[in-house]
């Protein structure tokens, strides 16, 4: 499951905890370890990919990819929420600098497209998952 409410970017790192014990390649995953891993987003959905962990101090490959509990690789992201995020941020920007509503149209597609490219996403505590093994 995801521990703690986390907020990351493209490229930034996801925690993990898991809540079962398990075994990946003959290695066993003691029940509440820490998992992190690498976030990817694509136009619906973060795609998760955990290449080792940290047991009991020796660093194990594991190779766990992230999969929702629909069945389907990654977690879901709602990809209106990003861009009502980036143009909520770009009025306020216009209007902080005393911009006009005539300009404010060119400035929002603007950051609207910047915001687009280096969106985050909010992920909640205790969200289920599974790990499945590339």
């Amino acid at each position: 499951m995801v521990r703690g409410t986390q907020e990351v970017k493209n490229g930034q790192t996801l925690r993990f905890q898991t809540n079962e014990e398990g075994v990946v390649n003959g290695t066993k995953i003691p029940r509440n370890t820490s998992l992190f891993g690498i976030v990817r987003f694509n136009q619906y959905r973060a795609e998760i990919v955990i290449e080792t962990a940290n047991i009991n101090g020796s660093i194990i490959p594991i190779n766990l990819m992230v999969y929702s509990n629909d069945g389907l690789k990654g977690i879901p992201i709602s990809m209106d929420e990003t861009l009502k995020q980036g143009r909520n941020t770009a009025v306020d920007h216009v209007a902080r600098r005393g911009g006009i509503l005539g300009k404010a149209g060119n400035v929002v597609g603007s950051v609207v497209s910047n915001k687009v490219k280096e969106r985050s996403v909010k992920f909640i505590d205790n969200q289920k998952v599974l790990l499945i093994q590339k």
